[in-house]
């Protein structure tokens, strides 16, 4: 029933369910699982966040193919760059791909690899079925700013945002950190529950 099956990772709980369910579908179809991270082209920022982001896309390929030798399937990973709905509405077409299979949480930029505005275009606009996964039982949980800093940014770049700058630290609150970043010359709290890792976006106008 399927051949190639598209799995975009970004390392997180989200997306590594979606690579487990992914080559347990190849699995029982003869397929080659297709295993992409999404780096998107802004600018390197003064904490060298793309360097962090990109190293970060490299791990989670190679953990999806270390999980693809075990399980005995082919696999063909690649690392992307661009705006995450469009590279991967684009590698869909260009690889033939005939089942997309996503998780529902991720770093919420890719978490929307994964849930809400991107996978709900990419659910839309792919002329293939798209799988979502849940995260089930395992609970995401922020625990250092850094942590809530990467996952503003990430938040702020699922809706497309050319020039992201977070601002260095956050707000610890009792249940939540508040990152403050400017987005395309508007500024933004973003609230990220520790206990979820969901971010909530407050737009405060122009910076």
């Amino acid at each position: 029933m399927y051949d190639r099956i598209l799995v975009p990772t970004d390392g997180t709980p989200g997306s590594e369910r979606a690579v487990r369910t992914g080559l347990d579908l190849a699995g029982k179809y003869d397929a080659t699982v297709y295993a992409v991270s999404v780096l998107d082209r802004g600018p390197l920022g003064r904490d060298g966040s793309r360097d962090r982001r990109k190293a970060d896309a490299e791990e989670a390929l190679s953990a999806a193919e270390s999980e693809a030798a075990d399980a005995d399937v082919p696999i063909r990973t690649e690392l992307l760059e661009g705006k995450v709905t469009d590279a991967v509405l684009s590698y869909i077409d260009e690889n033939d791909i005939d089942l997309v299979v996503m998780g529902t949480h991720g770093r919420q930029g890719f978490s929307r690899v994964v849930v809400g505005s991107v996978s709900e275009r990419i659910v839309r606009e792919a002329d293939v079925p798209v799988l979502t996964v849940s995260l089930g039982t395992d609970s995401v949980r922020v625990t250092s700013t850094e942590a809530a800093r990467d996952i503003a940014r990430d938040a702020l770049a699922a809706r497309e945002y050319e020039s992201i700058e977070v601002e260095p630290g956050a707000y610890d609150e009792r249940s939540a950190y508040v990152v403050q970043a400017v987005a395309d010359g508007t500024r933004y709290n973003v609230h990220v529950e520790k206990a979820t890792g969901q971010a909530h976006l407050v737009s405060l106008g122009d910076a």
